[in-house]
């Protein structure tokens, strides 16, 4: 429960961080989850965007990657479903739905130029060589693991690969959009 947010009007969601479920006033990370993990309003349906829904997917994309889902653990449950496959140091990157397909055919290519050709530090994508993969009516992609550990670099490290990465001169075939940091936001609140 949100202190201060009343007992009626609020939404139940899953707190992944906390793992329990919490009372949500205005936004949300995800969408409205129920304590069983099924997505408010729309069980089981083609929007159901919990961890039963999302897992749904990952089988089916790694069926199609030709890798194991099994004892896959969900990371994380909010604007995309993050898994870490335990048969191979992969993550999957689940969004929540096939309209995010152009983005993510955009980072991707960003992803391979950054790594191929510029030969900056990024995370690789993995698994399949086709990437993006959409199964389920949802975009998936598959990206080396970095650590088994969470680490993070110091506020100096970050510096330097920003400047890094701003230097770089994109090539002209990676049409990269405007920067719109709270453009999915108005989508989220309610």
């Amino acid at each position: 429960m949100i202190e201060g947010v009343p007992e009626s009007g609020g939404w139940e969601r899953f707190d992944c961080l906390t793992a329990r479920p919490v009372r949500a006033w205005r936004c949300s990370v995800g969408d409205v989850a129920t304590e069983d993990g099924g997505a408010a309003g729309k069980p089981g349906g083609r929007n159901d965007f919990s961890a039963a829904g999302t897992r749904r997917t990952l089988e089916i994309a790694c069926s199609a990657a030709g890798l194991d889902a099994g004892g896959a653990e969900l990371l994380r449950l909010g604007e995309n479903a993050i898994y870490r496959l335990r048969s191979v140091p992969l993550v999957a990157r689940i969004a929540r739905t096939v309209d995010y397909l152009p983005a993510i055919r955009t980072e991707v290519a960003a992803a391979r130029w950054l790594l191929e050709s510029a030969g900056f530090p990024a995370v690789r994508l993995a698994g399949p060589a086709e990437q993006p993969l959409v199964a389920d009516e949802r975009v998936v992609t598959f990206w080396e693991l970095v650590s088994e550990h969470t680490e993070f670099g110091t506020v100096a490290e970050l510096a330097m690969l920003l400047r890094w990465l701003h230097d770089l001169e994109p090539p002209s075939s990676l049409v990269l959009p405007e920067l719109r940091p709270f453009g999915r936001v108005d989508a989220r609140c309610v």
